[in-house]
């Protein structure tokens, strides 16, 4: 059986110095174990776009945590704002939760990112399982 050989860079894949679409990648691709490696890596990658999506959010999250201010009374007088109680649990959290969501993101792209370049390696070696 003849089948295309596929180059890869990052995580784009080529035939003959043009890239493929994701769904020209699956039809060329279709049952082998390539396929299941490539599906695998797609899946971390979007899910790895998704975690950076939510990280962002509670960026934004802390910032109006940060921004949550109570007015400070010297019995009468005005004297200034602090950040709530309340505020600062949010901006904890956020940072905390943002910090965590970038790196699981990182991760997962990382290993979307192998798995992809496996599923080349693997289909290029003719292993049809």
């Amino acid at each position: 059986m003849s089948f295309p050989f596929l180059d890869i860079e990052g995580r784009k894949i080529y035939n003959k110095g043009m890239e493929l679409k994701k769904n020209e990648v699956k039809k060329i691709m279709a049952n082998t174990e390539a396929f299941r490696y490539y599906n695998q890596g797609l899946i971390k990658n979007r899910n790895g776009n998704i975690c950076f999506i939510a990280g962002t959010l509670a960026f934004v999250i802390a910032i109006a945590g940060f921004n949550d201010t109570e007015a400070v009374y010297d019995g009468p007088n005005l004297t200034g704002n602090k950040i709530s109680d309340s505020g600062k649990i949010m901006g904890v959290l956020g940072i905390g939760g943002g910090l965590a969501m970038f790196g699981i993101g990182t991760n997962m792209k990382i290993k979307g990112k192998k798995l992809i370049h496996q599923s080349v390696e693997k289909y290029n070696s003719g292993v049809n399982e």
